[in-house]
């Protein structure tokens, strides 16, 4: 392939950890104390490619269930390969699981783990103008109603205005709320 290519940054990353109280004003359900992080790794494994490694944990707001809260924890690996200066293709799995507070002393544990591949294609046409297709196809495990359910999402962006790292142009949506 002809072009103009760059090489990739050998390591960079991001380590945001905390504390996080979440107190729920009804009596009646649980609070959240403990530790949440946000971090990610790049790694520059040839001149072209590159690992991404991503850890997430955080409290997150539930619409579905009688609970106000779950504790969201999320792993992603991903490649991200340079065809040209401009055009990056990338592939992440991301897996974890959703983990709601238990109401009740009888109640069980309520746990939805998950899986999702995302694929990716980024041109950058300017410096701060970036065209994306994205595809997630995903699947979750839920044990309170001992269903697989499946999810997919193919999707178009266009980035303008915002000078975007290269590494993260793809990064596909963390399935925070999946």
């Amino acid at each position: 392939m002809g072009g103009e290519t760059e090489n990739v940054q050998r390591i960079s990353g991001r380590l945001s950890l905390g504390f996080k109280e979440f107190n729920i004003v009804n009596p009646g359900s649980p609070d959240f104390s403990g530790l949440v992080a946000n971090t990610n790794l790049t790694v520059g494994l040839l001149a072209l490619t590159s690992l991404r490694l991503s850890f997430l944990r955080d409290v997150q707001f539930s619409a579905y269930t009688d609970t106000t809260y779950y504790l969201n924890t999320t792993y992603r690996v991903g490649l991200v390969h340079f065809l040209l200066r401009r055009i990056q293709l990338s592939y992440d799995l991301f897996f974890g699981r959703n983990s709601y507070p238990v109401l009740g002393s009888t109640a069980a544990a309520t746990t939805n783990r998950f899986l999702n591949h995302a694929v990716g294609m980024a041109l950058k046409v300017r410096r701060d103008l970036t065209l994306t297709l994205v595809g997630n196809i995903g699947r979750r495990n839920a044990n309170f109603t001992n269903s697989v359910f499946r999810r997919s999402f193919f999707g178009f962006n266009i980035v303008y205005g915002y000078t975007i790292d290269d590494s993260a142009l793809l990064g596909a949506p963390v399935t925070r709320a999946y």
